[in-house]
């Protein structure tokens, strides 16, 4: 319980000023797939309720997905095919 509700706040303090995502772009590699980890993480335990986030963070999957690093795209990879499981829908139209 306690746990859901520090995603939550810990999500609500975060994606709306894009912390996270902005790290996406870095020309850090490391940076990057740091950030994809994150974001990961967060699609992972917060389930149904990252959904709502996915206006801000699909533009951001879509650069990642482009990347030179091949870790990176396979990192952002995973996480769309787990926002894809979570919604239902295939978010390729989006990508």
């Amino acid at each position: 319980m306690l746990i859901g509700m520090g995603l939550q706040i810990l999500t609500i303090s975060l994606f709306p000023s894009f912390k996270v995502l902005l790290r996406s772009r870095s020309e850090r590699i490391r940076v990057r797939i740091l950030s994809l980890e994150i974001v990961k993480f967060l699609v992972e335990h917060l389930r149904e309720d990252y959904l709502a986030l996915l206006p801000e963070t699909i533009p951001f999957l879509a650069e990642l997905l482009e990347d030179a690093e091949l870790l990176v795209v396979a990192k952002s990879q995973e996480i769309i095919k787990l926002l894809e499981e979570l919604s239902g829908e295939s978010l390729s139209q989006y990508l």
